[in-house]
């Protein structure tokens, strides 16, 4: 009875009973292990915080071992997974799971490893086991097993897999990879948008005439769609760049409508331009852009009217009403 916890009492119990009393710890070893892999057994039932920090030491023991591997071998790892790439007629950068397996195998990395290798996360699961009570011989609850699993952001123990992401993850880590990753993109649409800037000044007349042409009531706004075709034939950009430069507007346009005029003299003195501008530039759909568009309106049918007017008494002049 010295595996049972101390809240129960000692009587009234058969040892059997008591070894279910005292959880699935004190349940003797089984002789015979089925399922799965002595790596997979050694974190199968994790109870407390310190076997879960243990578990977290030996899977980044086996991640810096894996690592280690790949960067020492990454070119002849690389030319054995592109050998075997499932493309037929150009790489398509995906690997089968029978080949993958084989080619880590070669380079001495079990699938188990490569699992603990790849970034991604623990997770807890709890369970209630069945036990069968030995005076009815029907199944009840037991004991709850907690298990921990480590759940990788891509897998790459099932179908086939993206080998380069994979490889270049492992040997830098998930959080490098997204830190380069923000990086490469920062510099490339910095870039990007001083080519935009330059292209924009030099072209500034011819802009400005495409955006006139769109602004139908002469009021100073367009819309987004209008905005977006009058910069790539004023400036003949793409409509990639077009995105990029409606992008670092405040509140990217949210609102449908673009002041373009003031957007023009803010986007020549920084292609960033700052949010104290964003009222005058991305304009509120309840704002000034309805109220002008009114006015806009109100002005173009008292101008027909007075057309038709003066048209009717050149063509009836003794005709008052």
């Amino acid at each position: 009875y010295s595996a049972m916890p101390i809240t129960y009492p000692a009587s009234n119990y058969l040892p059997h009973q008591a070894r279910l009393l005292a959880g699935p710890r004190a349940q003797p070893a089984s002789a015979i292990m089925e399922g799965p892999s002595e790596l997979n057994k050694k974190f199968g039932d994790v109870i407390d915080l310190d076997e879960k920090a243990e578990a977290e030491r030996v899977r980044a023991g086996i991640a810096g071992d894996v690592t280690q591997i790949f960067v020492s071998f990454y070119h002849a790892l690389m030319s054995e997974l592109r050998a075997h790439d499932m493309g037929t007629t150009h790489h398509s950068g995906y690997v089968s799971q029978h080949h993958f397996r084989r080619i880590l195998g070669n380079f001495g990395v079990s699938i188990q490893a490569a699992i603990f290798a790849s970034p991604g996360g623990w997770t807890e699961t709890r369970e209630v086991t069945k036990v069968v009570d030995v005076r009815t011989g029907e199944k009840r609850a037991g004991p709850v097993k907690e298990t921990l699993a480590w759940i990788q952001h891509r897998p790459c123990q099932t179908g086939p897999v993206e080998y380069e992401p994979f490889v270049r993850s492992v040997m830098q880590g998930d959080a490098e990879s997204a830190k380069a990753k923000a990086c490469t993109d920062t510099a490339r649409d910095a870039a990007q948008l001083y080519s935009l800037w330059k292209l924009v000044t030099e072209n500034k007349r011819s802009l400005l005439y495409e955006l006139n042409q769109r602004d139908t009531g002469a009021v100073g706004h367009v819309s987004v769609g209008d905005f977006h075709a009058a910069l790539q034939l004023g400036t003949g950009c793409s409509s990639s760049d077009a995105k990029l430069v409606v992008a670092n507007i405040p509140l990217a346009a949210g609102s449908g409508w673009i002041d373009y005029r003031r957007w023009l003299v803010e986007f020549c003195k920084d292609p960033r331009i700052d949010w104290q501008a964003y009222l005058s530039v991305d304009l509120l759909a309840t704002g000034t852009h309805q109220i002008e568009s009114q006015q806009s309106e109100a002005e173009l049918r008292a101008g027909m009217m007075h057309r038709l007017h003066e048209e009717h008494h050149q063509q009836h002049p003794g005709h008052y009403y």
